[in-house]
């Protein structure tokens, strides 16, 4: 599965503005689509409402929901992403701390090109490239 990832230093204080930066990809291909809301806070209220059906003790169900409260303010929001193209979907992930972008078929050269290209212009983190594919 070819994959482009930019993964930002957590202690260097950088993080992706994700607002700012699903914008700019809204910009520069039009038919990207936000396919869920914050995953992380919806993982964190998803877990509220299991763990009172399940009964847990109180103590046990604190450390599940201050881990997950945690996760959503260190790492969140975090967004799952769409780009449809010719050859099937392009898949993302949106986070203040990374950027990731793979497909599991055929994609075009071109298009991962301008996805790489959007990366790199981001100018923050290191980008990394996984290039395990078939092109069309």
């Amino acid at each position: 599965m070819p994959m482009i990832q930019l993964v930002l230093d957590l202690d260097s204080g950088e993080s992706l503005d994700v607002e700012s930066v699903f914008e700019s990809l809204r910009i520069r291909f039009p038919s990207i689509q936000l396919d869920s809301g914050d995953a992380l806070a919806d993982r964190a209220f998803t877990a509220r409402a299991i763990a009172d059906e399940l009964g847990l003790p109180q103590d046990k169900k604190e450390v599940i929901f201050q881990t997950l409260d945690r996760n959503a303010t260190l790492y969140g929001p975090a967004y799952s992403l769409s780009l449809p193209s010719a050859s099937g979907i392009i898949k993302g992930t949106l986070r203040p701390i990374d950027l990731a972008f793979w497909t599991e078929g055929l994609f075009s050269e071109e298009q991962w090109s301008h996805i790489l290209n959007f990366v790199r212009a981001l100018k923050c983190g290191r980008v990394s490239m996984y290039e395990d594919h078939d092109t069309v």
